[in-house]
């Protein structure tokens, strides 16, 4: 429905709010798609665009995770990451990303270059997903970077969608080990150009 243009989702996808509201739209995979980079750059050129990223190495896992207690996927975590390259060529998910790109999409720097190129540095705010979950108020810390007033909100402390791993299933140490060096130059670039850290 893109082609009826921004009037249309803002109609349809919130109410009415108060003069001075702040909109709030949530997705996984935006980052991984410059076609959703361009288009919220034509209609909302002064959007705020706020990144959660997460230990790379602890996403591919509980991507894994989330795949395996789905159905989606079969294999055993290391056959998964071993065979992701071959998987992604494949194709045939139904998902808006790939349920096995677990490592792929850790990647972060490679995603954020389409955003970096439609968006100035100053309207793309980074967060740690670990800085704000170890916060008493990570909701606080969103609104805060929107610019808005921390004392106007009021959420609940509970965690939500909190993943739980399979009772028994462990995670190799030499497979974190490995990930963390398949990660490294990627997290090192991504700091360099965006002071993540």
């Amino acid at each position: 429905k893109f082609q009826q243009g921004p009037d249309y989702y803002l109609q349809n996808h919130f109410r009415q709010e108060a003069v001075g509201a702040v909109r709030i739209e949530k997705s996984t995979s935006y980052l991984e798609s410059p076609e959703a980079a361009k288009r919220i750059s034509e209609w909302f050129p002064d959007a705020t665009i706020v990144v959660v990223l997460r230990n790379p190495i602890y996403r591919a896992v509980s991507n894994y995770f989330f795949s395996k207690a789905n159905g989606i996927e079969t294999l055993d975590i290391e056959d998964a990451f071993r065979m992701e390259a071959d998987r992604l060529q494949q194709g045939g998910y139904t998902s808006s990303v790939s349920p096995f790109a677990y490592v792929r999409r850790g990647h972060y720097v490679k995603d954020l270059e389409a955003w970096g190129d439609r968006f100035p540095a100053s309207q793309i705010k980074i967060l740690l997903f670990e800085d704000m979950i170890s916060s008493k108020s990570p909701i606080a810390q969103l609104v805060e970077v929107l610019g808005g007033n921390r004392n106007e909100i009021v959420f609940p402390a509970t965690r939500i969608n909190e993943g739980n791993y399979p009772a028994g299933e462990l995670v190799p140490e030499s497979l974190i080990q490995r990930m963390g060096d398949v990660f490294r130059e990627s997290v090192l670039e991504l700091d360099a150009r965006w002071a993540v850290g």
